[in-house]
């Protein structure tokens, strides 16, 4: 049910937009954090300025009303939303502990906990966390310095199919 719900993208949209990109630049980056999404880096010939901005308007009302409209809605009245198959929309980050990774997974979380979302936090050492993302078992994978590459031969793996479950 969680897969079904990751693959569609009204969800994956409504989580983007139910981030404070701001608050977690004022935050954990003291300001100096330039908001993004995901994509190539501005020094990269493919940049686009409109593609690495896409989805990332702090707006969690539109957030509620995406996951609404894709069929996640907090049926028992308990603040959480539930999956198609009736349980709660509940997931996992994990994290390397100690990082800054942490710190901001930690806000994320709230901020998601926000519009109905519950996401617990496996903040563990690296030793832990790796094997889990190169075979598959995590729900969500927060990785420091994953996002904004350059050339995306520098991390082949997170662009390109190399194994079954890579990318990630």
């Amino acid at each position: 049910a969680l897969r079904e719900a990751f693959r569609d993208i009204q969800v994956r949209i409504a989580l983007s937009h139910a981030i404070n990109r701001e608050e977690l630049s004022q935050i954990v980056y003291h300001g100096l954090l330039e908001p993004g999404g995901y994509s190539f880096g501005p020094s990269n010939a493919f940049y686009s300025r409109e593609d690495h901005m896409k989805y990332t308007a702090y707006a969690p009302e539109k957030a509620r009303v995406l996951l609404d409209n894709a069929g996640y809605r907090d049926a028992d009245g308990d603040g959480y939303r539930e999956l198609k198959d009736g349980s709660r929309f509940e997931f996992t980050v994990d994290a390397v502990a100690p990082s800054i990774g942490v710190d901001i997974c930690e806000l994320v979380a709230e901020q998601w906990r926000e519009i109905g979302i519950k996401a617990d936090l496996n903040a563990s050492l690296r030793d832990i966390i790796w094997p889990r993302r190169t075979n598959g078992t995590f729900d969500i994978h927060y990785w420091t310095g994953a996002a904004g590459q350059t050339d995306p031969l520098v991390r082949l793996a997170e662009w390109a199919i190399m194994g079954p479950t890579l990318p990630f």
